[in-house]
Formats: C-alpha cells, structure tokens, sequence
C-alpha cells in the first residue's frame, strides 16, 4: 500500500472512531472533515472555521492506536466546547469538562504541543508516589516465590496478594486520591481463544483491576485485532500486566515441555491450558491472609467503577464457556498448575518480559 492509500485507509478509521465516540458518549456533535498531515508541531488540531480536525501523521506512525484515539477523544472534547457555543478558552473548566465527557485520559487532557516529546515522560506526570516503593516489596517477594521449596513459593505468593490487598484496601479507607489508568494488550489475532479469556478473569478477579475485551485498529497491519484493556491504578495494572505475560508465557512453555516428553497431539493444547489455568486460579481463591487485623476481602472500587463507566459508558457484559475437549490434556495441565506460583521472572523464557513491575509507562 502506497502512501496516499496508507492515509486515506487511517482517515477512514478514525472517522469510524469519531462515530463510535458519538455513539457511546452520546454527543450528537456535527461530524467534521478529518484528515491527516505532516505536522510536526503538534499532535493534533481542531479548527472550528473550517471545521477540520487533524491528526497527525507522525503520532500514527509512532505511537499505539490506543493513543491515538486518546488525542482524537482531545480534539474531539475542543469541537464540543465551540460547538456547544462556549467561549473557546484553550485547556480551561470547560475544556475539562468535555474531557470527562468523552472519557479522555487525565494525560491527554493536557496541553502538550510539542512531538518532541515523548508521550511516555507525558502520561508519567501522573504516577502514584506510592508505586515504586510497593513495587520493590513485590519484587522481592516474586524472587522468594522462585524458590524449589513449593511451600515457600506458595507462602510467597500469598504475601504478594495480601500486600496488594493490604495497599488497596487502606488507600481506598483513607480516602486517598489515585490516578487510574487503562492499559492494552492485543493479541496480534482476529478472534481471542478461551484462555485468553480465562487469564482475563484471574486478572479481573484477583489483581483489582478491570479487563474488557474490545477490538482496536492496528495502524501498521491496516487491520482490526482482538485485545484486551486492563483499567485500574497505576500499580494494579503494572500488576495485573505482569501476570498477563507471565501467565501467557507459562503455560506455552509448560505445553511445549509436556509435548516433548509425552508426544501429545497438538488438538490438546487448549485443554492443557485450560487445566493449567484453572488449577493456579484455585490458588488465588484462598484467602490471602488470615488476619483479624484487616478485612482484606476484596473491595469494590467506585471510582475505578467510575472511571470504567467514563470510558465504556455503553459496556456490556457476556459469559464465555471454559469447556475442556480433550480430557488427559486437561487432567495433565491440572497437574502442572498445582505446581505453578507467581515468581519473578528474569528473561523473556519465564515471563518478565523486560521489567514490566519497573516499567514508566
């Protein structure tokens, strides 16, 4: 695909967006022309003479499809407040209260306008002060949970869910502010298998985050693939990303092993994940902790609740069977679940996958 194609190709995906944003935010906003340019000197435009909105073409090439709509939501948010007949005040109240109308990230509501930038040292402003500090005690209790002694790596494993629980329970009881935050994970495929699913639902259920599945355009392949979006707090989504990858990672590196010394058909693979999965799952149902100290039960979060409605306001929900097809694959995957405990991995092998409890994004 030549250039031009290239462009008219991304110029009729985000107008497909601009629909959907319409649609879910409910804002009859009249559509503009959008384009898409050689600016360098900023990310994007909204021009209310000529009702254009501009994107531009550098942001497409350089950064995830999930910001990129992040910046068309902000362009978006400029369009409502001058069509709406309000004083055009830049980044002002009224400009943030479009923001929270279509959902726009709280780092995408600023007033960057120079590419030079990186978008990551961008949306880092918003950091919670506390996460590097949690983020080093988990670490070192990953490193324990390593460990051969499957008891010691089970107790290991345990104290990181109930540091986890501890943090957020007596975060949301003080009443502190915290900054929340979605983050993707495609699947580089059209349709998601049923672990996928499933080791959605452990992240959904254990690690205090929220996970929707959705589809995004990739503007590198031209195509739409299956994804998910973690949302939570800053640390719960480092988290709960860490676990996605280690999981994913764990369990093609455990099939692999079982086919080699077995000779297993490849039609078993699924459910071997599946047994794999629900297996380490049973683990995480135990109460992290026995304390009479703290209720660590877990909580419900109304401003995560909030934030989710804020970005999915037309969300809706389904239920996805987990069935097994292949019985002595299942029951072996079981087996290698029992013994599998969340550690801390240090290559690609074992699911660190390049410090993702460190990361600043």
């Amino acid at each position: 695909m030549n250039a031009p194609e290239q462009i008219r190709a991304w110029v009729t995906q985000l107008e497909r967006e601009y629909e959907h944003f319409c649609f879910a935010y409910r804002s009859k906003l009249r559509r503009p022309v959008i384009r898409v340019n050689n600016e360098k000197s900023r990310w994007g435009q909204w021009d209310p003479v000529t009702r254009t909105l501009t994107l531009s073409q550098r942001l497409i090439e350089t950064q995830p499809w999930a910001v990129v709509l992040e910046i068309l939501k902000h362009e978006m948010a400029h369009q409502w407040v001058t069509e709406k007949d309000l004083s055009d005040e830049g980044h002002g109240p009224l400009f943030r209260l479009a923001c929270q109308r279509f959902g726009v990230a709280d780092w995408a509501c600023q007033s960057v306008t120079d590419p030079s930038l990186p978008l990551e040292a961008w949306r880092e402003a918003f950091a919670d002060p506390e996460r590097a500090r949690l983020q080093g005690r988990v670490e070192k209790l990953l490193a324990l949970a390593g460990s051969s002694n499957q008891h010691e790596a089970t107790a290991a494993m345990k104290k990181v869910q109930e540091l986890y629980a501890r943090h957020n329970l007596e975060t949301l009881e003080s009443g502190i502010r915290r900054d929340y935050v979605s983050r993707e994970i495609s699947s580089g495929k059209k349709r998601m298998e049923r672990h996928h699913f499933l080791i959605a639902s452990i992240l959904n259920d254990y690690f205090f985050v929220r996970v929707i599945h959705a589809s995004r355009f990739d503007a590198k392949a031209n195509t739409t693939f299956k994804m998910i979006e973690i949302l939570g707090t800053r640390t719960n989504v480092d988290m709960a990303e860490y676990v996605y990858h280690f999981l994913w990672n764990q369990i093609q590196l455990r099939w692999k092993l079982f086919r080699s010394e077995t000779g297993a058909s490849v039609r078993g693979k699924s459910s071997y994940f599946l047994g794999l999965l629900t297996e380490f799952r049973k683990k995480l149902e135990v109460p992290a902790v026995e304390s009479d100290s703290l209720a660590l039960q877990i909580k419900e979060d109304p401003r995560l609740t909030s934030f989710v409605r804020d970005r999915y306001p037309r969300l809706a929900s389904f239920g996805r069977s987990g069935m097994y097809r292949d019985r002595e694959s299942f029951k072996a995957g079981q087996q290698e679940g029992k013994r599998l405990t969340l550690y801390r991995g240090v290559g690609k092998s074992d699911g660190f996958l390049g410090r993702l409890l460190s990361r600043n994004s």
